[in-house]
């Protein structure tokens, strides 16, 4: 089955077309007013001559329009490229490039970049800006609406064709698309609908990232095939976020750990005893949190595991259990498998530590255009996730490490190689290596150890303006340290940025 017809024979089958499903602004929007949106998105896309299998971009922050957007798109058989908000032009050209986008909507605020880089991407055939007055520099949404004709039928698609595209990085530093099918973000669904639905209907606050897979799929949308309504914030303001659970009586906030932890400084200045779960991923949680969230909102606190290429998440720890330091258990009913195995791929038994793998519908399709890299990590069915992982008597997880040198800052990935290739840029930099060191608001952060050529004039401001010219604000280093001595190797010559990590902290009394 495809997405949008999941969607829309949910919305038929159990007739909630006046169903309110997002708030968004103060304005509530039914099921059945996304559904007539997204129609009219397919037809106005089929109007431009987007076909299925092509491209589309959404360059805009969380909103109302970005669902419905989403929907119409599938709907069309094309492919949804969800873009970063927090990109820079450097990050976004080579993105566009890589999946041929043709059609991209685009938020106001960030129309300037599109328009910088549109010159040297001359498949980038439409603008479509969300504005009412787009001054001549692109469609504006209403008036792409008013030139659609009547929705064509949905285009023939089944679970296996591609139904969104993001990118991860990579210890190379390049981008790779990792493509989603119908299949794989209907099975998270499916899954966190058989481990939650218990529960029943509960409103849900969502101020991640719809750009996100953990956004747009796993919170969002997941919400709401279970029929429960979202309340969608911009981007997230803890006391605005506090204003709306009070407001809305939302039962459950899925969010990164500092998100959950801020929640709690504002629970004697708004009554948020209306929360029944909290769920929370992406970072280590301390035992601390756990106690902290059953003190202060008398609810639980559950943990999640997931990666892109797994389809965002693919484990929860099941409500009313409480398993500090695990991420929960696989999805049970939809033929979802994890291993913990050891360098030669041989299963390990309870509590030793190897690499998590999983197998089953979650599973991406591949990377787009990289077969090399594709091989590499999907294995006779099994998704080699990089994760450390042990796992218990029960069958529970434990994430203990990353096998990858991934950084985590506030729920966001950052790769080592994106940081460097931004260094290796400035003028007299010789060697870099950026790795995390702890963070106590953001669980890490990004450091960096620069080796300069003899006689260069490299300062720490200059490095930290110049990554924050090239990179994301989440990527740019908080600390630099700037040495003439080699950086520290393995005897195959790689840099050990444990090492410098190690050696940082302590000089820094971090952690």
């Amino acid at each position: 089955m495809d997405y949008f017809k999941a969607f829309q024979d949910l919305v038929d089958g159990e007739k909630i077309d006046k169903k309110q499903a997002l708030f968004f602004r103060g304005r509530a929007t039914t099921y059945g007013e996304l559904i007539q949106e997204a129609n009219r998105v397919s037809g106005a896309l089929a109007h431009h001559g987007i076909r299925k299998g092509d491209t589309v971009g959404l360059y805009m922050g969380n909103c109302r329009e970005f669902l419905s957007i989403f929907l119409g798109v599938v709907r069309s058989g094309a492919t949804a490229e969800p873009i970063s908000t927090l990109l820079t032009e450097y990050e976004i050209q080579p993105q566009l490039e890589k999946t041929g986008c043709q059609f991209i909507f685009v938020a106001p605020v960030h129309l300037p970049v599109v328009q910088k880089i549109q010159p040297r991407l001359p498949q980038l055939k439409t603008i479509v800006v969300m504005s009412e007055n787009p001054g001549g520099k692109g469609l504006s949404f209403s008036d792409f609406l008013r030139g659609s004709q009547e929705a064509p039928p949905p285009a023939p698609l089944d679970g296996d064709d591609t139904a969104l595209i993001l990118f991860t990085g990579g210890t190379t530093g390049i981008p790779k698309a990792v493509m989603l099918t119908h299949k794989n973000l209907l099975s998270v669904i499916q899954g966190l609908k058989n481990r939650i639905a218990p529960l029943g209907e509960m409103p849900l606050l969502c101020a991640s990232p719809l750009s996100h897979i953990f956004g747009l799929n796993t919170i969002t949308f997941a919400t709401l095939f279970r029929k429960s309504p979202v309340v969608l914030e911009e981007w997230f303001q803890v006391e605005e976020a506090a204003q709306f659970i009070e407001r809305y009586r939302i039962a459950c906030v899925w969010s990164v750990p500092t998100v959950i932890r801020s929640l709690t400084d504002m629970a004697d200045k708004y009554d948020m005893s209306c929360l029944k779960l909290m769920m929370t991923g992406a970072a280590p949680v301390a035992e601390e949190l756990y106690h902290r969230v059953e003190k202060t909102f008398h609810c639980s606190l559950v943990e999640g595991w997931g990666l892109t290429e797994g389809s965002g998440c693919s484990t929860v720890t099941p409500p009313g259990v409480r398993k500090v330091g695990s991420c929960g258990i696989p999805y049970e009913g939809i033929g979802l498998e994890c291993a913990i195995v050891n360098q030669e791929g041989h299963s390990l038994p309870p509590g030793e530590v190897g690499e998590l793998l999983q197998r089953g519908p979650l599973n991406m399709k591949g990377y787009l255009g990289n077969p090399e890299a594709t091989a590499e990590v999907l294995r006779d069915g099994w998704l080699h996730t990089g994760d450390l992982a042990r796992m218990d008597e029960e069958g529970y997880i434990y994430i203990v490490d990353r096998k990858k040198d991934v950084i985590i800052r506030g729920g966001f990935n950052i790769y080592p190689a994106e940081v460097e290739a931004a260094l290796y840029t400035f003028p007299g930099v010789q060697e870099a290596a950026a790795f995390g060191v702890s963070d106590s608001r953001k669980g890490e952060t990004v450091a960096v150890a620069i080796r300069v050529a003899a006689g260069s004039a490299v300062h720490e401001k200059g490095i930290i303006a110049h990554c924050q010219e090239r990179l994301a604000r989440y990527k740019v280093p908080k600390y630099v340290k700037i040495l003439s001595d080699p950086l520290p190797k393995t005897a195959a010559g790689k840099i050990m940025r444990r090492v410098l990590k190690e050696s940082l902290e302590k000089e820094l009394n971090l952690g």
